[in-house]
């Protein structure tokens, strides 16, 4: 059995097999991520991502599965996965160990790093791992059974454990938490010398950043330096965490006060909706009486209607029983030695005035056409009815009756009233000679 990590380009695997174990065991945030490059049309989603699971699963292994190579770009999918066992120089039976250290190595990424580094081993063990792969276990189990030398171990679990993500991360913590800057110019070895003294965190943040030097020294240098990394990350995580702390205890009673305030505010919007409860209940008396007094109100008016109509009909009598005799006794102003010039209609003045001594006119020259008897002594003009223009034109037309004349303004009942105050005699002076 062949143990170096290597190509054979001489064995071949059936890569229909192979295609159909990794797509049968990609998880699903592999199957996500495959997605996001391929791109499956899914009806319904403008993002396929976001797609139910196993829809998604479907519709990106139908997508692959059509390429013009799907086992050449399966092979550049995986090609950082064997680039890192190939740098390492990691066998089939160190690889077949890596699983049972975590889960770093998937079983879709197993299958697809032994297709492709160790195809002659795939050939060999592919009934055993499509069997794992039936009863549900890592296609990996019970391969590579060998005992490893307890250094080995370390440094396959060290691979295993390798998190680049999580390792820049790391260090763009303790870099912005702790203010660093640990650029240097030169060798790592040569700075540790001249530095006098370092800040907390400067060192772990180069051992994650110069392993390229630090494979080549010595394992004593190495050890040692990795000694005091490790008491270096445990100072820095120290400080980190104190900050965290603090800054967690000030936001506690951040919190505090935020919830006492809080307490405040909802004390103040109970009393505020009792406040609104008791205004609601003043309102609703209020709109009550309100209320009832429209009612009373609409009462009294119906009443005052009735008692209206009942007034106008003992008029209309009266007038009626009145025409029926013939006789004049109920009208107001019974004088027949006056005339009023008014633009209201003889109609509006009955009962009130005798209607041949109302002179109607549409136009102060209609007035030249009407002549005054000799009994009439007294004109009045209702000036409401004219402009300031036509009153002035009408007053020189007046002159010339040679009777006195006077204005009266107002409504048919207030004219009325004027005219029987000048017959009374109160202000028979007043009128014009």
């Amino acid at each position: 059995m062949a143990t170096e990590a290597q190509e054979n380009v001489e064995e071949t695997i059936d890569s229909e097999i192979w295609l159909e174990m990794i797509y049968k065991l990609l998880s699903e945030n592999e199957v996500r991520r495959m997605a996001a490059i391929v791109q499956p049309p899914i009806q319904g989603f403008k993002n396929p991502v976001k797609a139910p699971p196993a829809m998604l699963r479907k519709k990106t292994v139908e997508k692959i599965k059509k390429f013009t190579n799907p086992v050449s770009w399966m092979e550049k999918w995986y090609d950082p996965n064997v680039m890192k066992v190939k740098e390492a120089k990691i066998d089939f039976e160190e690889f077949c160990h890596t699983y049972r250290i975590g889960d770093t190595v998937s079983p879709a990424e197993a299958v697809a790093v032994t297709g492709i580094l160790f195809p002659a081993l795939f050939n060999e063990n592919v009934v055993k791992m499509q069997q794992n792969i039936e009863e549900k276990k890592h296609p990996l189990e019970e391969l590579g059974t060998k005992k490893l030398a307890f250094k080995r171990q370390l440094q396959i679990k060290a691979l295993a454990w390798e998190d680049p993500p999580a390792t820049d991360a790391v260090r763009f913590l303790m870099e912005e938490a702790l203010d660093l800057n640990p650029e240097i110019e030169g060798s790592l070895k040569d700075w540790l010398q001249e530095k006098g003294s370092v800040e907390s965190g400067e060192i772990a943040s180069l051992a994650s950043t110069k392993m390229g030097e630090i494979s080549k020294w010595t394992e004593g240098e190495k050890a040692a330096f990795f000694q005091m990394a490790f008491h270096d990350s445990q100072k820095a995580v120290w400080k980190i965490m104190t900050d965290l702390l603090k800054e967690k205890g000030d936001l506690e009673r951040e919190d505090k006060a935020k919830e006492r305030k809080l307490k405040r505010l909802e004390k103040l919007n109970t009393d505020r909706e009792e406040a609104e409860a008791v205004f609601k209940k003043v309102i609703s008396g209020l709109e009550s009486k309100l209320t009832a007094a429209e009612a009373e109100l609409e009462k009294t008016r119906t009443s005052m209607q009735a008692e209206k109509d009942s007034l106008m009909q003992q008029q209309i009598s009266l007038t009626q029983a009145a025409a029926a005799r013939g006789a004049d006794e109920y009208r107001l102003v019974k004088e027949s030695d006056f005339v009023l010039i008014t633009r209201s209609d003889r109609e509006d003045y009955a009962n009130l005035l005798p209607a041949e001594q109302i002179i109607t006119i549409r136009d102060t020259q209609d007035l030249l056409e009407h002549q005054l008897e000799s009994g009439i002594k007294y004109i009045f003009v209702h000036s409401d009815s004219f402009s300031s223009k036509e009153q002035f034109y009408l007053d020189e037309l007046i002159e010339a009756y040679e009777r006195p004349f006077k204005s009266v303004s107002g409504g048919v009942s207030a004219v009325t009233r004027q005219i029987i105050y000048y017959f009374e005699g109160a202000m028979i002076n007043e009128i014009n000679t």
